[in-house]
């Protein structure tokens, strides 16, 4: 009889795989429960925003009813052409206009940089305009940043999806934190490997200006910031919130914007990634790209363990797990795009305006 099983090799190498998966996101780091400190220092919120009218109009309100007394928030409108500055004080927040970056500058530092200097609070933090906040998201940034010995809390949040493209980002964000290690073993997530979440950075504004913040030179041309500036830091601190803490929608602009976003980022993920969490999300992903061919029992298998690590990420629909194989290619096609764009220094359209990725954390 011919076995057609799949052979030793097949079972041991998606094996490995399949249980770097599961190490990778073994933990859940969080936010430290609401109230877990007295009385803390003042909050300077930073918000770069450009043409992000609707999505300020739906996130400041909560944010704005977050502030403590002696608490700031600055919106830092980048040359916006939609009302996005309007917008954000018509609701109440203060608002900074700066009409593009000067040569050297990227849109995200040069406006970040801006909006620190129209604030003088001790501690700092960074968010997306995207970003949706949960009760007491202020106090328990606050609380995060003074907890630690790392000078820099990041937090990736949990991932709303609402549309079919947006669906594209499951295993791209599946990636993005396993690639930190920092969920992978118990302990401290204080690590000189140093990766950092964009969409929300929290830190001492002593430690912010030391290290030259986004104005330092390796950051403030680096299409990919958030990296850079953890880069500049000592150690840095990865936290992964639910969603009652912090959410929002990656790429809700469609499939050409999430695959540009993508691009513009995953070179520099990569190169910056501790080498054994690369290891081991190189190791995963062979087992989700070959397994499938090799039986229909590690296809099972996969779907099982995306079915758990997703609800620990977002709301990723049941239909883009089971075709996990697609999503795979479209992680492969984008890391060569990204290393081809990285080589060439072939810039990338990125909020009406191109980027180039070719920049590399130092």
């Amino acid at each position: 009889m011919f076995d057609l099983g799949p052979s030793w090799f097949a079972v041991t190498t998606f094996a490995i795989g399949w249980v770097a998966g599961w190490w990778l996101l073994a933990q859940r780091v969080g936010l430290p429960p609401r109230g877990s400190r007295g009385p803390r220092p003042g909050v300077a919120i930073v918000i770069p925003a450009r043409n992000e009218a609707e999505r300020l109009r739906i996130g400041l309100p909560a944010l704005l009813a977050d502030l403590g007394p002696e608490d700031e928030l600055v919106v830092v409108d980048d040359a916006s052409t939609d009302g996005t500055g309007e917008v954000a004080t018509g609701l109440g927040a203060r608002v900074i206009r700066v009409e593009g970056p000067p040569p050297g500058w990227a849109g995200k530092p040069h406006a970040c940089w801006q909006g620190v200097h129209g604030t003088t609070a001790p501690i700092l933090v960074f968010l997306d305009a995207d970003v949706h906040a949960g009760p007491g998201l202020v106090d328990r940034l606050a609380q995060a940043v003074l907890d630690t010995t790392a000078s820099l809390v990041s937090v990736q949040p949990w991932h709303t999806v609402r549309t079919w493209s947006e669906q594209i980002s499951m295993l791209f964000n599946l990636v993005s934190v396993m690639a930190t290690g920092a969920f992978a073993r118990r302990g401290s997530t204080a690590m000189p490997p140093r990766l950092a979440f964009g969409p929300v950075l929290a830190c001492r504004r002593e430690d912010y200006l030391t290290v030259g913040g986004h104005g330092a030179s390796a950051v403030r041309g680096a299409v990919a910031e958030d990296l850079a500036l953890a880069q500049c830091f000592s150690s840095a601190r990865p936290l992964l919130a639910r969603p009652d803490e912090v959410t929002y929608r990656m790429y809700p602009d469609g499939v050409v914007a999430a695959i540009n976003g993508w691009t513009k980022n995953f070179a520099v993920g990569v190169r910056s990634a501790p080498w054994w969490a690369t290891l081991a999300v190189i190791a995963w992903m062979w087992s989700l790209g070959g397994g499938w061919l090799a039986s229909p029992w590690f296809a099972m298998a996969s779907v099982v363990q995306l079915t758990v690590l997703v609800r620990r990420i977002g709301s990723f629909s049941p239909l883009t797990v089971a075709l996990y194989p697609l999503g795979v290619l479209v992680v492969v096609v984008v890391l060569v795009r990204s290393i081809l764009a990285a080589v060439t220094g072939r810039r990338i359209s990125w909020k009406g305006r191109g980027v180039t990725v070719r920049q590399r954390p130092e």
